[in-house]
């Protein structure tokens, strides 16, 4: 027994310090760099991690909260709409380290480090194999599509959203083929993506709804399973309440038009694949073309050769990760989902995230059974290889990206940068109400109306505040300020709380003394979030207990100990 201990605590240790270093390793080449990479949403992530850095200064967490630091202090109501629990390191490094660049850095070398541990962590539970879950790790921590969402894109939700996928892929595993106990799994996993990226979750909810519809044709306990895996998406809309309800509310209060509605259509199949083999980094403004990168495309194109020796699941897996490529490309009829549900995702790339898992996995496995036969030395000779063959022309990748991507740098010496002067760049038109969009110009400039008059208002951001100094010659004299309006949108005149409704352009509109007025616009979270908040809290420490108590009656240490494993 103390034997078997003293091995699951190695491996335990082993999967650390494993972690510890392909985090680094990851993350070294942009860090030496010195820059961000001028990615398509790099001014619009960077203004919320400056908002929540800002509620963190303040002391003041007024969540979901409007940007009153950023987005031009428009009272812009981003975070209602974009979950911001899971960029909260990232806030928090903001205000520990003196180089803001250096905190982004750190806060990607923490969410990869976290990504080993899962990946691992899951392929362990799935394959019983070190070696696997060792490769598998590798393979998807450098993944091409993943360094595009973080680095070349700067689609920071999306890529913190891929720490999760696993949990989910092999949750929605456990419940319908194998230990149903697992179903926490699938709360957790999707909950997390949910506090992540909308659009990640919504392709995870379909991943669970086609996964499930497949799996009817090969599961028993049919309806036990099924309800099982419905129970935990009803769980994790609890789990996910601190930010859905909010979402809710707000869509129930007024109309918002699809953010950035754009035309459907994947890339031509031959420049896919030519762009997946040299592991084009660069941006596609800059002629690159998104992809899943030549080991993933490697290992979609050699696996046909290897069916025979793959298990039905492996089969089953290889299979998905080479139809999801194909609905990334051309040849898919993306123009018939065009005006349906699944035009929401704007951009075919988004599903790059399946082929890129699947091959994943499917490598993985590839490298397991051919090295199972060899010793541990052995064993371990080939992940090292599998690590250089993945690390050397990714690296190559990244250093050439670096070098001809444009450069962002801070205008300031920490966290708290000023607002972009590309308007287009920050897009301010996403999460304005339908009422606002003939008038975002306007309200971008400042534009606001004192008694049917044309004014142009700056405002002055006082901590959780966006404030305006305002003199009028008329008792009663009705103010349409530049500041778009919320359900709990909340005004104070003077310190005085007052009425607060919407004008014709989706805006705050309020009627004033005469004399000089004080007006200040906060953000005040209504019961609906704050019971959303509660629920939240309630469900995850149930989960923290259930899982607890499960792993203190169950002794699977087995199942973590590398010589008995392959």
């Amino acid at each position: 027994m103390k034997k078997k201990s003293r091995l699951w605590l190695n491996e335990y240790v082993y999967v650390g310090v494993f972690a510890l270093v392909i985090a680094m390793i990851f993350i070294a080449p942009f860090l030496d760099k010195g820059y961000l990479v001028y990615g398509d949403d790099l001014h619009y992530h960077l203004s919320r991690i400056k908002e929540i850095s800002g509620w963190l200064k303040d002391g003041v967490f007024n969540f979901p909260g409007i940007s009153t630091r950023s987005f031009y202090s428009l009272g812009y109501g981003v975070n209602i709409f974009y979950p911001w629990l899971t960029l909260l390191p990232f806030s928090i490094l903001g205000l520990l380290l003196k180089n803001p660049t250096n905190a982004i850095y750190v806060g990607f070398y923490f969410y990869t480090f976290v990504t080993v541990l899962i990946a691992y962590g899951c392929m362990k539970k799935f394959s019983r194999s070190w070696v696997s879950s060792t490769a598998f790790s590798i393979l998807y921590t450098f993944s091409i599509y993943r360094t595009i969402d973080g680095i070349t894109r700067f689609a920071l939700a999306e890529f913190i959203a891929l720490t999760f996928f696993p949990l989910l892929l092999l949750g929605s595993y456990e419940v319908l083929f194998g230990k149903k106990r697992y179903w926490p799994l699938v709360t957790i996993g999707f909950s997390l993506i949910v506090y992540t990226h909308v659009l990640s979750a919504f392709l995870a909810c379909i991943y669970l709804i086609v996964f499930w519809g497949v799996s009817l044709f090969f599961i028993e306990e049919r309806v036990k399973r099924s309800l099982l895996l419905l129970f935990s998406g009803v769980v994790s809309i609890f789990a996910s309440a601190g930010y859905l309800f909010g979402f809710i509310e707000e869509q129930m209060f007024q109309t918002f038009l699809q953010p950035s509605p754009m035309k459907l259509a994947g890339k031509e199949i031959g420049q896919l694949v030519v762009s997946s083999f040299s592991s084009d980094l660069m941006q596609s403004s800059m002629g690159g073309v998104y992809n899943i990168g030549y080991t993933c495309i490697l290992i979609l194109l050699l696996g046909v050769f290897f069916l025979k020796e793959m298990s039905k699941t492996y089969k089953i897996i290889y299979s998905l990760g080479v139809i999801t490529f194909f609905m990334t490309t051309s040849l898919f009829p993306w123009s018939l989902m065009q005006g349906t549900f699944l035009s929401v995702i704007q951009f075919p790339f988004r599903l790059m995230i399946f082929p890129t898992l699947f091959a994943c996995l499917t490598g993985a496995n590839l490298i397991k059974n051919v090295s199972e036969k060899y010793s541990f030395k052995i064993k371990r000779s080939i992940l090292i290889i599998t690590l250089l063959v993945c690390v050397a022309p990714w690296l190559l990748s990244a250093n050439a990206m670096m070098d001809r991507a444009a450069r962002f740098g801070f205008d300031t010496g920490d966290i708290f940068f000023n607002d972009s002067d590309n308007r287009s760049s920050m897009w301010i038109d996403q999460y304005m109400p339908k009422s606002s969009q003939k008038y975002v110009d306007d309200i971008y400039n400042h534009v606001g109306y004192l008694n049917s008059e044309a004014v142009t208002f700056m405002p002055k951001s006082e901590k959780q505040s966006t404030s305006f100094s305002i003199k009028t010659d008329e008792d009663q004299s009705k103010v349409d300020l530049p500041v778009v309006r919320y359900k709990n949108t909340t005004i104070f005149v003077n310190g005085k709380k007052v009425k607060v409704t919407s004008s014709h352009r989706g805006t705050v509109q309020l009627l004033i003394a005469k004399g000089v007025n004080k007006i200040s616009i906060e953000y005040e979270a209504s019961l609906i979030i704050k019971l959303g908040v509660l629920i939240s809290i309630i469900t995850w420490l149930i989960l923290i207990v259930y899982l607890v108590l499960y792993s203190c009656q169950k002794n699977e240490s087995s199942h973590f100990v590398l010589e008995n494993s392959t």
